[in-house]
């Protein structure tokens, strides 16, 4: 009996395709057995372009020619497709019932075996019968897919490997072609056209963090459906289409390498360590969507960054890379002080901080450092109290910005006062933000308003009328906790963040409390000089004493313009 061979060719790159002959591929197919090929016809594929295309506002990467497969390897420029075990043509014949066939084998099992590999550059597919007519509409709806006229694209997908997703045809990935008889060989050839639309995301992060902060999510969504069940009866989906069912505007993409949730999230990008690509629905869109989760499991805290793109085409059968630099609200790691410490002489003027709870290291105050032949401790002013600070001084990340006489500018513990009690506070638990140069993402803070928003706010008395600066014993708490950002906040309010404190040069508590000095001095307990401070919890805020030698944070200051 005569058989017709129909061939698939697939390279890993276009160069490769150039030096491959056609028949001799045909030649190794028939080598399995012609025994067992009998009553059979083989119909086949050869390449076609999937280019990269930039999002809208974002330059597109150039882009040769790749080749057409269904597991998609990304190359920095194109994608490249080869062939997986278990992937299958439907063949449509007008003179049959069904008029739907699925391929009965293929030889990709026995290749990948062959060349000791998971996927195969080279594939044959065979259908029972006998085939004469001079061209046939071949299909693939997706890897699994029991139905030749639908494709699924789902609504949760998954990567398998960075940058390579052998996943591509589970998720969504469909195909089709004419297949035509060619007269010298005897064998039916077609160039496969993808008909799904595809993005791959190369995030990275100019926070260079640590390699513990990975993207462990990828969420799209859009102002009209982009997943479900789509109709491709007309041998494509068609644009705009509405799915047939399990329509949805969002698709989820986990991104996983052998199994492990998560890519990593470089300084710059860097594709080849976590290019991941979704299959999408093609159509034209009034906005996407994109939100990253981005997860830092040494210090167990998660955030998300969003981007929207605005009137989007997506083609079919072409890629959008996307490259987004991910960034989060940024503080300054080294703005923390004793209490009223020399101006120039910041808790960490002489080594590097901790940047983990837990973590300590020397070099805290007292340290030997000079500034122009001049001693520098870094200790706390040792001056009884009611005495109120007057040498140190910072702004919010900018410490190596000193201001002389600065701690005049710290707010009073009566101004602290009014900003509990009258300052409509509300605490957000998972806010995310970072501190250039600790490779970590951090969370939590609470919002108050500015003090313009505060009425009677004032530095020399407090709500109920006394001045505490030179008297009493504050010991105030506070539970009348809102959760969430203020809404609407409309400029009206600012945000401390949780930035724990230091104690014998160890870090305490960053992402769980925030501690910030005052300008006023508080009497001493257990014979320790203490000052005034602003502590915030997730469930409470304190003003109250604290030791003068631990490090808290500097930013509630009036030199800064946080509260104006």
């Amino acid at each position: 009996m005569k058989h017709y061979k129909l061939l698939s060719l697939a390279t890993v790159a276009l160069l490769a395709l150039a030096g491959c002959n056609n028949n001799e591929t045909v030649q190794d197919i028939a080598r399995q057995g012609e025994e067992d090929l009998a009553g059979q016809t083989e119909f086949a594929m050869v390449e076609e372009e999937i280019r990269n295309e930039g999002m809208p506002g974002e330059a597109a990467v150039s882009a040769s020619t790749p080749q057409t497969r269904t597991a998609g390897f990304y190359t920095g420029s194109q994608l490249d497709f080869y062939w997986k075990e278990g992937d299958e043509l439907w063949l449509l014949d007008p003179t049959a019932t069904p008029n739907l066939i699925k391929s009965y084998r293929s030889s990709i099992k026995a290749l990948m075996e062959q060349h000791n590999d998971n996927k195969v550059a080279r594939a044959s597919f065979w259908f029972k019968g006998h085939y004469t007519q001079s061209q046939y509409v071949v299909r693939y709806t997706g890897k699994g897919n029991t139905a030749g006229d639908k494709v699924t694209i789902r609504i949760n997908q998954e990567t398998t490997k960075f940058p390579n997703n052998h996943n591509l045809g589970i998720n969504g990935d469909c195909a089709s072609a004419i297949a035509r008889k060619d007269a010298s060989t005897g064998r039916y050839l077609f160039t496969l056209t993808h008909r799904a639309s595809y993005l791959t995301f190369t995030p990275h992060s100019t926070h260079n963090f640590a390699n513990t902060v990975k993207v462990t999510k990828i969420r799209v969504k859009a102002n009209k459906p982009i997943a479900g069940v789509y109709d491709f009866s007309t041998n494509k989906i068609a644009d705009n289409a509405t799915p047939l069912s399990s329509s949805s505007t969002a698709i989820t993409l986990t991104p996983k390498s052998g199994g492990v949730v998560g890519c990593p999230l470089p300084g710059s990008t860097d594709w080849q360590k976590n290019a991941c690509t979704m299959v999408i629905a093609p159509g034209t869109y009034s906005w996407i969507e994109v939100e990253y989760t981005v997860y830092d499991s040494a210090t167990k805290t998660e955030g998300k960054f969003a981007k929207r793109y605005n009137n989007v085409t997506l083609k079919p059968g072409r890629n959008r890379r996307i490259d987004p630099d991910i960034r989060f609200e940024t503080h300054d790691q080294y703005d923390y002080w004793m209490w009223d410490a020399n101006y120039t002489a910041h808790y960490w003027k002489a080594a590097t901080p901790p940047v983990l709870n837990g973590e300590s290291a020397s070099g805290y105050p007292p340290y030997s450092v000079s500034t122009s032949g001049a001693p520098l401790s870094g200790l706390s002013n040792s001056q009884n109290y009611p005495v109120q600070a007057v040498l140190s001084g910072s702004g919010p990340d900018t410490h190596t910005s000193i201001y002389t006489g600065g701690g005049c500018r710290l707010l009073s513990v009566n101004q602290l006062l009014w900003l509990v009690q009258k300052g409509n506070p509300h605490v957000e638990k998972d806010r995310p933000w970072t501190m250039p140069g600790t490779g970590h993402l951090y969370k939590g803070g609470m919002w108050f308003y500015k003090k313009a928003n505060i009425a009677g706010f004032r530095k020399d008395q407090s709500p109920d009328g006394s001045d505490y600066r030179y008297g009493g014993d504050v010991n105030y708490t506070y539970t009348n906790l809102k959760t969430g950002e203020p809404k609407p906040n409309n400029g009206k309010y600012f945000f401390l963040p949780f930035t724990g404190y230091f104690r014998d040069g160890k870090l305490n508590n960053r992402g769980i409390a925030g501690y910030y000095w005052s300008q006023s001095s508080a009497p001493d307990a257990g014979g320790r000089q203490r000052a005034y401070s602003l502590r915030l919890y997730g469930d409470r805020i304190q003003v109250t004493g604290t030791w003068r030698t631990d490090g808290c944070y500097y930013m509630l200051n009036e030199l800064n313009g946080i509260m104006d």
